[in-house]
């Protein structure tokens, strides 16, 4: 397998130099995680009026970035069963339709999600947890590279959907209920990446980028991209991280990566506020994102995974959480 590959692996290491260098502003990556991780949301707590005011704040991002509603709509509202009670949910998308007419059908998937854990009364306080690096971080990310895709879309193969998934912090809740309900038919996704906490790559020393060797020629998009954007990838394995958004697609058999920058900030506390984020660190991996969906999005073959073939469906245990 090896060998059959050489050739596609040179021509992609020559196509590094067929697209263009992108500069997202830190500042604006900023904004968006000051306003998602603002006391005034509470959180952004599953089935709550303030995620539900966090999903209107993205929509509307996705509409000024030029990414287009799916299917008609930028919403995707869904009801979980928890016990006895049904919440109300509400995933948040776009679309940058590719260009390639042999590939504009299939999608690669950028997501991440925007719920928190809420707040609780302690006594006389109140308590938030604000969850600026899990995960409004990777939230203001996806924003940003829907604008930067769209202002870029004739240099797309695939099409892009940007996702911003509710309800993770639940169980996954968002993004099983995307594949559950045929939002684009799952056989035509053929890639996902989750950005769940971006936002200290100072601190971690890098980003990791776990599942990214289930890709074809994963040792160019480590390493010549990757310095392209003055990028430092610490983790690299053929690992779907089982818990983010990546594991319900893993379980369709598509190639689903997760970057991050660890765990350095006050995982699950109240201390993960805003004014703890790198945001220069969240720009480059922005610029380098950016440019990695654009040349993944002309390949031909992406990975050994295949999703599952058209009209298949998936067992409905694979979506108990």
């Amino acid at each position: 397998m090896i060998k059959k590959l050489t050739l596609p692996i040179l021509l992609f290491a020559f196509s590094l130099q067929a697209f263009g260098q992108f500069s997202t502003p830190a500042e604006t990556l900023e904004k968006h995680v000051h306003y998602l991780a603002s006391d005034e949301l509470l959180g952004r707590g599953f089935g709550t009026p303030q995620g539900k005011e966090a999903a209107e704040y993205i929509a509307q991002q996705f509409k000024e970035a030029g990414v287009k509603p799916l299917n008609g709509a930028y919403k995707h509202p869904f009801i979980a069963r928890e016990g006895i009670l049904n919440i109300p949910g509400i995933n948040v998308f776009g679309l940058i339709p590719g260009s390639d007419p042999a590939l504009k059908d299939e999608y690669i998937v950028l997501g991440a999600h925007f719920d928190h854990l809420g707040w609780a009364a302690r006594g006389r306080d109140t308590t938030i947890w604000n969850g600026a690096d899990d995960n409004a971080s990777g939230t203001a990310t996806v924003i940003e590279l829907g604008r930067n895709l769209a202002a870029s879309q004739s240099a797309l193969g695939r099409s892009v959907i940007v996702a911003a998934f509710d309800g993770e912090e639940s169980g996954l809740i968002g993004s099983k209920y995307f594949l559950k309900d045929s939002v684009v038919p799952p056989h035509a996704i053929k890639l996902m990446f989750s950005l769940d906490m971006v936002g200290m790559y100072e601190a971690h020393g890098g980003l990791d980028l776990k599942g990214i060797r289930l890709l074809y020629d994963a040792d160019y998009l480590t390493s010549a991209l990757a310095e392209k954007y003055s990028i430092k990838i610490t983790k690299a394995n053929k690992v779907i991280e089982q818990r983010t958004d990546t594991a319900p697609f893993g379980s369709y058999n598509i190639p689903a990566i997760a970057p991050s920058t660890g765990s350095e900030s006050p995982y699950h506390q109240p201390e993960d506020t805003a004014a703890a984020l790198d945001y220069e660190g969240m720009a480059l991996i922005t610029n380098y994102m950016s440019e990695l969906t654009q040349m993944l999005s002309t390949r031909k073959m992406l990975s050994p995974m295949t999703g599952l073939a058209e009209g298949e469906v998936l067992k409905p245990k694979a979506f108990e959480g």
